[in-house]
């Protein structure tokens, strides 16, 4: 039994002596790079609105994600080769970001859509459930 303790004890003092190693590496053991932004539609006549359930992904991986309620994202970089962020939605035309040390993006889409103007006329027609259509 004292072997097991004199190991558990040098274990601990092992560890004791590189836990400040450990903690001047884990931040950058932990800083993955992470983009977060937030889309906005661009061309509501300058209210730049959010726009939810905006698609935001890598380009060349099936990384991605959907924006909120509010616009906003927030997607890891899946390796060093990813450089360009796609962002899309129905609608919208598609945009490509090229990513170059940023972590904060807001993106404006500009809407696809253009629509004339449209005059909608209607005839009324009486129909009698006393006097029926003859024919």
């Amino acid at each position: 039994m004292l072997p097991y303790i004199y190991q558990l004890l040098s274990c601990r003092t092992r560890l004791r002596r590189l836990l400040p190693f450990y903690l001047l590496f884990l931040p950058v053991a932990l800083s993955a790079q992470v983009i977060s932004g937030v889309v906005r539609d661009g061309s509501q006549g300058g209210k730049n609105l959010p726009v939810p359930g905006a698609n935001v992904y890598w380009l060349g991986t099936t990384q991605g994600v959907s924006t909120d309620t509010e616009g906003k994202f927030r997607l890891a970089k899946p390796s060093e080769s990813a450089h360009q962020l796609i962002i899309s939605f129905v609608g919208y035309h598609t945009d490509t970001v090229s990513i170059t040390g940023q972590t904060y993006l807001e993106v404006s889409l500009k809407s696809a859509l253009q629509l004339n103007e449209v005059t909608v006329r209607a005839n009324s027609t009486y129909i009698s459930s006393i006097e029926p259509i003859k024919n």
